[in-house]
């Protein structure tokens, strides 16, 4: 979903499998790059009326060596061995399914 507040236009990303949001720069369809960025404004109006996490830019961009990976399943390990993603932002917010 995109929304526009004081002027600026923003990607609003939520996960399908886990109750999470982020924020990024509004990208063409055709375009799979994600720039992900913080909106403390908005995070702090989606947290007035939800209880979502809501990740920064410092976090999504964070190397994959830095998450705890072992709740995932082997499947899941077998999507990030062939995709390799390099950040928990790639790993989160993908296009591979």
């Amino acid at each position: 979903m995109e929304i526009t507040q004081h002027g600026a236009r923003t990607a609003v990303l939520g996960h399908n499998s886990v109750s999470i949001v982020a924020f990024a720069e509004p990208r063409p369809p055709d375009d799979a790059t994600v720039t992900f960025i913080d909106r403390p404004e908005l995070a702090a109006a989606i947290r007035a009326t939800c209880d979502l996490p809501i990740f920064t830019k410092q976090q999504l961009n964070a190397p994959i060596s830095t998450a705890d990976l072992t709740a995932l399943g082997a499947n899941e390990h077998r999507q990030i061995r062939h995709w390799q993603p390099n950040t928990i932002g790639e790993l989160l917010f993908n296009f591979w399914d």
